[in-house]
């Protein structure tokens, strides 16, 4: 878990946007999930069965996560890129998001890594309401609907 919350924190720290951060978390949380994830199940699975201190510090590492991603989130309101009333709840919800990776990668597996970490960016980003076009890499933006049909 301190290995999660190393690489959010680089992430985090990077010269992108606020925005590119946002997404970089993501992808990066997905990934180290991916590395670590019979790690990740056997916490989801054990942590009741932890010792009131052994629990106490799975959810203080759980809430650097949190941390991490609600700072993002409220640079991204600051920046005028998403619009949530709430960062720490919007936070919980990307964390959660991002454990159906080694969760449920029995039924979501064959969909690729990558192709789950783009999804859930696009999820989020979508609640968010950060435009879709306006990420597209090939710099195309603009709104929907205004080609003649």
């Amino acid at each position: 878990m301190g290995e999660v919350v190393a690489a959010l924190t680089r992430v985090s720290a990077s010269e992108l946007s606020p925005r590119d951060r946002l997404a970089g978390a993501i992808r990066t949380m997905i990934d180290v999930f991916d590395e670590k994830h019979r790690f990740i199940k056997l916490m989801f699975q054990e942590s009741r069965a932890l010792t009131p201190e052994g629990r106490r510090q799975v959810y203080e590492l759980d809430a650097q996560y949190i941390a991490i991603f609600q700072e993002l989130l409220g640079e991204s309101v600051r920046n005028g890129d998403i619009a949530t009333p709430n960062p720490e709840l919007a936070a919980n919800f990307i964390y959660f998001l991002c454990t159906i990776w080694p969760l449920r990668f029995w039924s979501i597996g064959k969909y690729g890594e990558e192709a789950v970490a783009n999804d859930i960016v696009d999820f989020v980003f979508n609640g968010l309401g950060v435009d879709k076009l306006a990420q597209r890499s090939d710099g195309i933006s603009g709104s929907r609907g205004t080609n003649a049909e």
